[in-house]
């Protein structure tokens, strides 16, 4: 009886350890994009008007405005463009 709690224990604490493991490996791999966001929401809230301008139309390709204010942004960017590059800023954040 006791030994079974135990072992119930054991295998919820491996559970546990392996969902926090998981959980840190997501974590580290949201890091370099929110690092990376939050430097060029600093830059553009420094900006004057016109970098503003310069910075939106490298950002985006197309903005549209629709019915009842619906707004559809269409970025410059792919996903896999902005992605590229985390695994060496990581490494050179690391090497530092």
């Amino acid at each position: 009886m006791v030994k079974t709690r135990i072992a119930d224990a054991e295998a919820k604490i491996e559970k546990l350890d392996s969902e926090m493991y998981q959980k840190e490996e997501m974590t580290k791999a949201v890091l370099p994009a929110y690092r990376r966001f939050k430097s060029w929401a600093e830059e553009f809230d420094t900006a004057d008007l016109e970098q503003k301008k310069m910075i939106s139309c490298q950002l985006f390709d197309r903005i549209e405005l629709g019915k009842n204010y619906a707004i559809t942004l269409h970025m410059n960017v792919t996903y896999k463009q902005f992605c590229s590059g985390w695994d060496e800023a990581e490494e050179s954040r690391e090497a530092v």
